[in-house]
């Protein structure tokens, strides 16, 4: 964190913040994977075992948080392989965003970012409905599977 804390008041703010973060992931049990710039937020995919979904990444260089719908929906599609069910699960990502005060960049509009700042006495609230969005993803996943099962198997005959 000493790359946000180098940025004065709002990097000491940040880094406090990602720590809190960090805190509050590892009670909610989703996993953190690092990287160079930063780490992703993610959680095990309900119907592919061994995969996992990206939830979002934090980057340390550029103090956001962010969400990244490209990737999100491609994890998705090869898991149940249904546009309708990732564009929800995309949309429900955005509006997650949004109500941390998230701000699509600028360009394609592929990502939504949060200042790391904004989040601080928040982390719990942010992480919780974190939670809920993984929830909701979740069900939708589970519930296209057994459509799909009836799709090949349409007289149930297969076992």
């Amino acid at each position: 964190m000493r790359e946000l804390s180098a940025k004065g008041p709002d990097g000491v703010i940040a880094a406090e913040t990602v720590e809190t973060l960090l805190q509050v992931i590892d009670q909610a049990n989703l996993q953190i994977d690092w990287g160079t710039g930063g780490f992703m937020i993610r959680t095990p995919d309900p119907v592919r075992p061994g995969a996992l979904l990206s939830l979002a990444t934090v980057s340390r260089l550029g103090a956001i948080v962010y969400g990244y719908g490209p990737t999100l929906r491609s994890q998705l599609e090869r898991s149940v392989p249904s546009p309708e069910i990732a564009a929800k699960a995309v949309d429900a990502l955005f509006e997650f965003f949004r109500k941390f005060g998230g701000r699509v960049s600028s360009g394609a509009g592929l990502q939504i970012n949060i200042s790391i700042p904004t989040l601080r006495g928040r982390e719990e609230q942010f992480v919780g409905e974190l939670v809920k969005l993984r929830d909701f993803i979740a069900r939708l996943m589970i519930e296209a599977e057994p459509e799909r099962n009836r799709e090949d198997d349409p007289d149930g005959s297969e076992e």
